[in-house]
């Protein structure tokens, strides 16, 4: 995890590690696919990886448990 000030709080960290892995684990969703085509256009990793963020923002997929989480 980036910060701009001081240590990430260890339980940020493990919350985003357990939601990383298990998005990852779900093999070919929304912001996969996204990645896999910016990467396939020849772009960068910074492009692909942000367009995965950005899918993974949306409410279908991993913004879903958003209202769970907040």
């Amino acid at each position: 995890m980036i910060r701009w000030r001081g240590e990430p709080d260890p339980r940020h960290v493990a919350a985003v590690d357990a939601y990383w892995t298990s998005a990852a684990e779900h093999g070919m969703n929304a912001s996969t696919f996204t990645a896999r085509v910016i990467a396939s256009t020849g772009a960068d990793v910074a492009a692909a990886l942000s367009g995965a963020v950005g899918a993974m923002s949306g409410p279908l997929h991993g913004g879903a448990p958003r209202a769970c989480c907040t």
